[in-house]
């Protein structure tokens, strides 16, 4: 299985009391980190959108699993192989800068590689926030989600897909270094769409019972929320 992959740093923000302001704090977050990263790195916003349409489509035992809140946005930056210092360094304060638009305290920072299983993009995504079993080791859980679980991923038609493994320490020095509380997430499902109603459309499909019985063997859901978000 042929991918692509990149050292990426993103901060899942939780809503602050000012989240309303939140998209503009957000823009202007993103054009800063896109002056402070290495030269070939990218920076990335993404405000969260509502999730009732998606999820209105789904089993009530998926409605169950995926019932968490999302976060209120999301923050990114991304770059070659050998760039974590200096990504996780751009991030420095941006929880300061962002202010009480977010709760810092419970926000997250996920580090690692991202890997690209199926190319493209879009204007909407989905982030699935995920946290191993308690019965799972790290290693357990991102051999499984990257070697199994993605036969059943590859066969959604028209999907564009991501996976992005967390690495325990580089979260938590970014969590440090960004100012955020958080550093738990093992990882991030990515995926990339035109519209809420292609979402909800796909949550139509037999396949995806299938995919959430499977995705217990490395997902606890009750603690792994999935956000949708506009890409700014």
């Amino acid at each position: 299985m042929s991918t692509t992959s990149r050292t990426k740093v993103t901060l899942l923000l939780a809503a602050g009391p000012a989240v309303g302001e939140l998209r503009e704090r957000l823009a202007g977050e993103r054009e800063l980190l896109a002056e402070r990263v290495p030269q070939g790195a990218v920076a990335i916003a993404g405000i969260g959108v509502d999730d009732r349409a998606p999820k209105a489509a789904l089993t009530a035992e998926e409605r169950d699993g995926y019932d968490q809140a999302g976060y209120a946005g999301a923050l990114s930056v991304a770059g070659r192989a050998g760039l974590a210092d200096e990504l996780t360094a751009a991030l420095e304060g941006a929880a300061a800068r962002l202010g009480d638009a977010i709760d810092a305290r419970a926000s997250v920072a996920v580090a690692g590689t991202e890997e690209t299983f199926i190319a493209g993009d879009g204007p909407l995504g989905g982030l699935f926030a995920v946290r191993r079993p308690a019965d799972r080791t790290l290693q357990q859980m991102h051999d499984f989600w990257r070697l199994e679980h993605t036969k059943l991923s590859m066969l959604i038609p028209d999907f564009v897909y991501r996976q992005f493994h967390g690495v325990d320490y580089a979260s938590e020095r970014a969590a440090a270094v960004a100012g955020v509380g958080g550093h738990d997430v093992d990882g991030i499902v990515e995926w990339f769409f035109d519209s809420l109603a292609w979402q909800a459309r796909l949550a139509e499909l037999p396949l995806m019972t299938e995919l959430y019985v499977d995705e217990r063997n490395f997902i606890d859901h009750e603690r792994s929320p999935i956000s949708y978000v506009e890409y700014l």
